[in-house]
């Protein structure tokens, strides 16, 4: 199994001095923890598991909990959500996006 994150654009890479990943599919594709500058921009504190799937429900509830229910709101109002939303309802059925509602409010 890779461990792989989120990937950034290099407009933003190039703006923030930070180092891009490149992943092949064969190794693992992780954030460097120091930028071009040297200094610390991203660290790994925990470790959440291996998923199968992108963990909507407990990536929500952890948002929430972390900042707040006000930007939790703004995150899922901002562009992609309601389209993540669909694509899970499309590919697992209505269920589990009722089941991943009810895990991110905390039922």
């Amino acid at each position: 199994m890779l461990k792989a994150n989120p990937a950034l654009d290099m407009g933003t890479c190039l703006e923030q001095g930070i180092i891009p990943v490149d992943f092949d599919g064969t190794q693992e594709a992780r954030l460097h923890s120091h930028g071009l500058n040297g200094e610390l921009q991203f660290e790994y504190i925990l470790n959440h598991g291996h998923y199968p799937d992108f963990p909507l429900a407990e990536v929500t509830s952890a948002l929430e909990q972390s900042y707040g229910p006000v930007v939790c709101q703004r995150i899922k109002r901002s562009a992609g959500y309601d389209e993540i939303i669909a694509r899970i309802a499309k590919t697992y059925g209505p269920e589990v996006v009722k089941r991943i509602m009810e895990v991110s409010q905390g039922n």
